[in-house]
């Protein structure tokens, strides 16, 4: 399947305004840009026809460039990075069978992960798919530390028995045993990053924003609300650890990640 990568980027982030130039720290002392390293680790996946940075922020374009990244102009009149996506592929001339939704904020996303939203659509009737990450002891803990700390950062999933989602939320779901012991396999972590049957972003676009969507801050629940089904492709943990920068907060996080690891 040719397959396209595209790294949607914007300035104006409402929790972290500026986001993809923030400077990460690596452990021999480097510092790159946050889009510098989500374009690293988005090149290092193999079989893959092209990668580029779609963008509407002339100060990211001009980064963009400087480390030789492949740079796609968007309007400013996106609302999301699913529309930013849409809208940058109907500008190259090339057509693909699959194109990879890789975030901006996601320096750490292995290229397995990439590889295994990739592979579920060999399956004809997967349009939609995204990894899902078993939350286990120490990230539940990590997590409810944040959010009784009035932190709002990663999103849970739940899904049906055959992996199709049946709901992304901000809160961390399900709610019914959140305050009790946890228990193995009773929460998810969704990973942001999408594969997509070009054709689907095209609808995406054309539904227009949801209710589900704006009260959430969610821009995958617009699939959702209007019928389409999402595979959650349930992938392995890392050695090297995960975690997206959402908050000028996760900065640190990821620069402790990165300095353990051999990124």
């Amino acid at each position: 399947m040719r397959t396209l990568i595209v790294i949607p980027a914007r300035y104006m982030s409402t929790r972290f305004e500026g986001k993809p130039l923030a400077l990460i720290r690596d452990k021999y002392g480097i510092e790159k840009t946050l889009i510098e390293r989500t374009w690293d680790s988005a090149k290092k996946v193999e079989k893959i026809e092209k990668v580029i940075i779609a963008t509407d922020d002339e100060r990211i374009e001009k980064e963009c460039k400087r480390f030789g990244a492949d740079v796609v102009m968007t309007s400013k009149s996106c609302k999301n990075g699913t529309e930013r996506v849409g809208e940058a592929i109907k500008s190259l001339k090339e057509n693909y069978d699959v194109v990879v939704n890789f975030q901006g904020d996601s320096p750490l996303i292995h290229s397995d992960y990439v590889y295994s939203v990739i592979n579920s659509m060999n399956d004809k009737t997967v349009r939609i798919a995204t990894p899902v990450l078993e939350v286990n002891k120490t990230l539940f803990r990590q997590i409810k530390k944040e959010r009784s700390g009035g932190i709002v950062g990663s999103t849970s999933v739940v899904f049906k028995k055959n992996y199709d989602a049946l709901y992304f939320s901000k809160s961390f779901i399900p709610l019914k045993t959140v305050d009790t012991n946890f228990k193995p396999k009773s929460y998810y972590f969704h990973i942001g990053l999408y594969a997509y049957r070009p054709n689907e972003l095209e609808k995406y676009t054309n539904f227009g924003e949801g209710r589900l969507e704006s009260i959430e801050g969610l821009e995958q629940l617009r699939f959702l609300e209007n019928d389409l089904t999402i595979k959650c492709v349930p992938v392995r943990r890392k050695k090297q650890g995960f975690w997206e920068v959402n908050n000028f907060s996760d900065v640190e996080i990821v620069e402790k990640i990165l300095a353990s690891s051999s990124l």
